[in-house]
């Protein structure tokens, strides 16, 4: 856990010294680039295919071909989803997925900055706006965010809340926590994703009285690294909109696979 802590502080300095590598080729990168799409050369980052127009409204699946203005997809018809609305900012591509299992599997804590990146293109949907709104990443169980050290999600949503234009008013809040270990969603066909996380979620104990929490009629983002069937996504909504009554509640990932 100390050497995560130490790569969120070291990575700035050691970009001072020694310059920062393209994850998509390797070859060194020039500061400035650090500002605009970090960890990414401007060749790689044209590798990464945006989620633009043609999708589904309601879970953010693309589509190819032309599209009504309101379209629903027939894997979002008769299912109860908990969230408004889910957007994933880009396909599953090679690149995009390397970025994601870089981080989540290799312990490469830099690459939440260009996955918050993509995720923060999502903020281009009119129906988002500016907020005020709390970011809450999707928790992980304990055993598992022992082994692995951190959760990718909230990685993720740190820097989505870092890196956001100040008029976005995000505020960061892990709030949920997995109370019931579960097999990796990856593992499962659709049906059973969407039956295995039933009461997987809860809130956390509010500690102290000074605690930033949220009342009811606040607006959440939920955060994730990846957004398949939004079966996970769907039921942290549930917790939210059962505990605060939520304005507005919405599901955003950096990738939709």
């Amino acid at each position: 856990m100390l050497s995560m802590k130490w790569e969120r502080v070291s990575g700035p300095l050691e970009s001072l010294v020694f310059p920062a590598q393209c994850h998509g080729c390797d070859i060194n990168l020039d500061p400035s680039r650090q500002v605009g799409f970090p960890y990414l050369c401007e060749a790689c980052a044209k590798k990464i295919i945006p989620i633009e127009g043609n999708f589904c409204d309601r879970c953010g699946q693309s589509f190819e071909g032309d599209l009504p203005t309101e379209f629903e997809c027939s894997n979002c018809r008769g299912l109860e989803l908990h969230f408004d609305f889910a957007r994933g900012a880009c396909l599953g591509t090679t690149l995009s997925r390397d970025l994601v299992h870089g981080l989540k599997y290799r312990g490469s804590i830099h690459l939440a900055r260009p996955l918050a990146k993509l995720l923060l293109q999502n903020l281009s949907d009119p129906r988002i706006g500016p907020g005020p709104w709390w970011i809450v990443p999707v928790p992980l169980h304990r055993r598992r965010l022992k082994t692995r050290g951190f959760n990718q999600a909230e990685e993720i949503a740190r820097q989505f809340t870092r890196q956001a234009p100040a008029e976005c008013e995000f505020k960061l809040w892990s709030g949920l926590r997995r109370v019931r270990a579960t097999p990796r969603q990856a593992q499962l066909d659709r049906s059973a994703r969407l039956s295995n996380l039933a009461g997987a979620f809860a809130l956390r104990r509010r500690r102290f009285p000074s605690q930033a929490w949220p009342k009811e009629g606040d607006s959440f983002i939920l955060v994730d690294d990846v957004i398949t069937t939004g079966a996970t996504l769907s039921h942290c909504a549930e917790v939210l909109r059962t505990a605060f009554q939520p304005e507005r509640l919405i599901a955003l990932g950096a990738l939709r696979g």
